[in-house]
């Protein structure tokens, strides 16, 4: 963690912040992926933590925990996620905000209003990464873990059936 720093990120609330560069396909953080949803935890789940989960595998969610849980969304992401690692996507430098592209390997139909203000923004983010534009399915497919590309872009169809639809 002390390669990287949250703090607040004015409208978005808070934000992950790099404390050290980091070069394109550099591990930045090795995500906490050990707070599994299961039919004995996922009721006792707020709406807040319902906002802060992640799949993880095939049909496989975690509760994201500081500081991942506060990696905000950018239509131009700087990082990825590929097996609970996040990757340097492009060069990062120290202080810039370390962001993902939400729709990155998404299986749900959920969606939220953008605030990344990037010349790109889609100004709405969409959870399903079959949604995206075919050029951007195209440009984020390197992205993408191999049970993503066998279970869902060779079926066409989203696989996951979400335990509970979230609020963003």
């Amino acid at each position: 963690m002390e390669n990287l720093v949250v703090r607040r990120v004015g409208k978005k609330g808070m934000g992950v912040f790099s404390n050290k560069p980091f070069k394109k396909g550099q591990m930045i953080l090795r995500i906490n992926t050990r707070d599994r949803i299961t039919k004995k935890n996922e009721s006792k789940m707020t709406n807040y933590d319902w906002n802060h989960v992640n799949a993880w595998g095939c049909k496989k969610y975690y509760r994201m925990k500081p500081p991942e849980k506060f990696i905000n969304h950018s239509c131009n992401p700087n990082s990825f996620d590929k097996g609970g690692l996040l990757y340097a996507m492009k060069r990062i430098k120290k202080g810039d905000e370390v962001t993902l592209d939400y729709s990155i390997g998404g299986v749900e139909d959920w969606k939220m209003v953008c605030k990344c203000g990037g010349g790109n923004c889609r100004k709405i983010v969409r959870g399903k990464f079959l949604l995206l534009p075919e050029k951007l399915q195209k440009k984020y497919r390197p992205y993408l873990e191999e049970w993503y590309i066998e279970k869902v872009l060779k079926k066409g169809r989203n696989i996951h059936g979400s335990p509970r639809k979230r609020q963003k």
